[in-house]
Order: structure tokens, then sequence, then C-alpha cells
């Protein structure tokens, strides 16, 4: 494997070991046992504040901010990572974000349209485009900036707890405790 190839595959690493420590902490809920049909009201109503949302919000700088911690955390594990290298990531980051989009919102639409009544919609659509609303959607982006760097100052600190935590669990050895180690500080 050339240099620029194990490069790449480390950033990709390291990308999707800062993706899955910002996502994890949440569990990801059971799908519903039986979906009932979602009222085509509701789901309409549900379409409008996702596409409100993500208007008012400036969803592609929050996604570009998002991006940039990925990419900044992608440097700190690879010093040596080529600008090349950095910039294909981001264009393949990029593509694949505008192909998932449109599904995504409208998943979340279907989330929205199952557990929010029609008043919760209307109520947030009333204050989304209020002047608070706007407002709050309009320092969204901002405020995620922040938050991305925030969140890979953690990596580290989460890694050590969850090697403490296997290691009581499973009576490490000093070996596998090391290799463990290793694992958790290089993607």
């Amino acid at each position: 494997m050339s240099r620029n190839s194990r490069t790449f595959a480390a950033a990709a690493a390291a990308i999707a070991l800062v993706a899955g420590a910002s996502i994890t902490h949440a569990q990801p809920a059971p799908p519903p046992a039986a979906e009932a049909p979602i009222d085509a009201d509701q789901l309409a109503l549900a379409r409008r504040l996702m596409s409100m949302l993500t208007n008012q919000m400036n969803f592609g700088a929050v996604m570009k901010s998002m991006t940039a911690s990925m990419l900044q955390a992608v440097r700190k594990q690879n010093p040596n990572i080529d600008q090349v290298t950095i910039d294909r990531i981001s264009a393949a980051m990029d593509k694949a974000e505008a192909e998932m989009m449109p599904d995504l919102l409208d998943d979340v639409a279907k989330i929205y349209a199952r557990h929010l009544t029609r008043k919760e919609m209307e109520d947030a659509i009333i204050f989304y485009e209020s002047p608070s609303g706007q407002s709050m959607m309009h320092k969204l982006p901002e405020m995620t900036g922040e938050m991305g760097p925030l969140m890979v100052k953690y990596i580290p600190r989460m890694q050590a707890s969850m090697l403490e935590s296997l290691c009581a669990q499973n009576a490490c050895t000093p070996e596998q405790r090391k290799a463990l180690a290793g694992q958790t500080q290089k993607p």
C-alpha cells in the first residue's frame, strides 16, 4: 500500500472515529414495532417544519462547520497528511452529504410526524418564524462550529474511560491493556 493510500485510510478511520464519537452518545431508538401509516397532512406539516428549520439555520453552514471539525481531527491524528488528501476527503464528505440529505430530511420529517401533534408542529413553526426563533437559527451554525472541536477535545477522555470499563469487566492483562490503549489512540 502506498504512503498516500495509508494516509488516506488513516484519515478515513479518523473521520469514522470522530463522527462515531459525536453521535454514539445517544442509543438509537428501536424502530416502531408496527409502524402505523402517517397521515398525509401530518407529514406535509412535518416536511414544512423540516424545510423551514434547514433553511433558517443555514444547514449548509452547520454541515461545513462539522466537516471542518472532522478534518481538524484528521490533521491532528495524521500530522503528515497532505493537502491533496484533505481536499479529497472533504470532497467525498460533501458528495456523501448531498446524496443523503434529501432522504435524511424526509426520514426526520416522518419521525416528527409520528411523535409531534399538529398543534406542536404549528407552534414550532410559529416560534421559528418569530424574531427570536429566526435569531436562534441564524446563530446555530456558529454554535455548532464551537461544539465540533469541543467534541474532539473529549474523545481521548471517552477512550480512556472505555478502556478502563473494558479492562474492569474483562480483567485485562498488561499486554491486553497496552493493545487496547493503542487501538483507542489510533484509528
